[in-house]
């Protein structure tokens, strides 16, 4: 019988095992990036166009362009393209970021041979039906209507443009009256500027075989080489808000409340220390944060993430909760920084954290298709990193050789009132 009131002993985590990722230029200068991971039958195929949201002339431009690659391609209608991938099991999505464009294709194995050359007319050779751009157009903008009554999206897109400042979240900002504005020729021009083989990467992983990496190889290479160099665009320079609070009313019974730290700017590697500190706080029973869900019930949920936005590493908190929890809630954060700085972490506080981390990233690991995800996730946040897996290994030696010091000082430096955004959408109470 297992005693439940011991706490197991606390031990290192090890044995990160990622796959091995092979590299080759095909012939019309497309670059192929393949893995081999997972046993079920399942191809994870992700086309990465170097050509975002910064490069985009009318709004919504790039999101569509994306979005109707599938609305006919090479004399096939939009209907005749989606009956096809339907009958085959195939699915082909588009994610848009600042410098790039995801189109990401899942089918399984066996089936990869029917649908290759339709997903390369659609990616290459698309129509662009004028009909189907309308129908588009009117989903968005019915989603739009409906996000904009949603605290969680309110607050997400309000502490965006507190975190990018006012010029740049004007050009990224996705308004409601701006859906109808981009025109089957906006489209066009889009895709003909960016969508050609030298500025497009193939992402190939999953359960493939030798003769599936063929397949995708001679399939591409009958695409003509444009004689272009590959598109470098212009980065993303956040010029941040001064440090405030933003309340907007909106909603019903719940806020969601959203506290964000700019910290530095990003040097273009990855943000260990600040994520690790994000494990420290929020989204495990034993974090810092755990007692404004636990002790003083505010939220079903707080959590904690760090990342980069517009060129700067920041560190985000967030949760939602009824409307009269808010205020409280984000005193309490508060409250729970300044008891860090009273009650440093702990030594097995550290080694739960790094557990955390370690687990998450085994985690990923153990579903097939996050391999692929994580490995696109990665090339479009730091866009010269090697397209391979060598980022997850250096966060494993990282995490194994961070010290109690370096954790403590990292919490002094960041975790302070002046620090933070505080963003509230809802209808909150107490707020000034």
């Amino acid at each position: 019988m297992i005693d439940r009131t011991i706490q197991p002993k606390i031990s290192d985590i090890s044995g990160l095992v990622v796959p091995e990722v092979r590299h080759e230029v095909l012939r019309n200068g497309m670059e192929l990036h393949t893995f081999k991971a997972g046993s079920m039958p399942l191809v994870d195929l992700s086309f990465l166009v170097h050509a975002g949201k910064m490069d985009q002339t009318v709004p919504f431009q790039n999101t569509f362009t994306g979005d109707q690659l599938k609305s006919g391609a090479k004399g096939k209608t939009t209907n005749e393209v989606a009956e096809i991938l339907d009958f085959y099991g195939a699915a082909i999505f588009s994610n848009p970021y600042f410098n790039s464009t995801e189109i990401k294709v899942t089918v399984m194995a066996h089936q990869l041979k029917n649908v290759i050359e339709l997903i390369r007319d659609c990616l290459f050779f698309p129509a662009f039906d004028e009909n189907e751009l309308v129908r588009r157009k009117k989903q968005m903008r019915l989603r739009l209507e409906q996000n904009l009554k949603q605290p969680k999206y309110v607050a997400a897109q309000e502490e965006s443009h507190l975190l990018l400042g006012d010029e740049l979240w004007e050009r990224l900002e996705n308004k409601l009256e701006d859906c109808d504005k981009v025109t089957v020729a906006d489209l066009k021009r889009h895709h003909s500027s960016y969508y050609y083989p030298e500025n497009i990467e193939i992402f190939l992983g999953g359960y493939i075989s030798d003769d599936v990496v063929s397949l995708v190889k001679r399939t591409f290479e009958e695409v003509e080489p444009s004689g272009k160099e590959r598109h470098r665009g212009e980065k993303p320079a956040a010029v941040p808000k001064e440090v405030q609070t933003k309340i907007t009313q909106v909603g019903g019974v719940q806020s969601a409340v959203r506290m964000a730290a700019v910290c530095d700017k990003n040097n273009g590697e990855f943000p260990f220390l600040l994520r690790f500190v994000s494990f420290l706080l929020g989204g495990s029973l034993t974090s810092r944060l755990a007692p404004i869900r636990e002790d003083f019930g505010y939220t079903y949920g707080i959590y904690s993430s760090a990342g980069v936005e517009g060129g700067y590493n920041v560190l985000r908190i967030y949760s939602n909760c009824d409307n009269k929890y808010a205020k409280p809630l984000v005193d309490e954060v508060y409250n729970q920084f300044a008891r860090l700085q009273s009650e440093p972490i702990t030594a097995d506080e550290l080694q739960k954290a790094k557990n955390l981390y370690m687990g998450e990233m085994l985690d990923a690991g153990s579903v097939q298709t996050a391999w692929i995800d994580t490995l696109i996730g990665n090339v479009v946040q730091y866009e010269d990193s090697p397209r391979d897996f060598s980022y997850l290994l250096e966060q494993e030696r990282m995490c194994k050789k961070l010290t109690l010091q370096e954790v403590n000082d990292k919490c002094a430096e960041i975790l302070k009132r002046g620090n933070f955004f505080e963003v509230v959408a809802g209808k909150p109470v107490g707020f000034k």
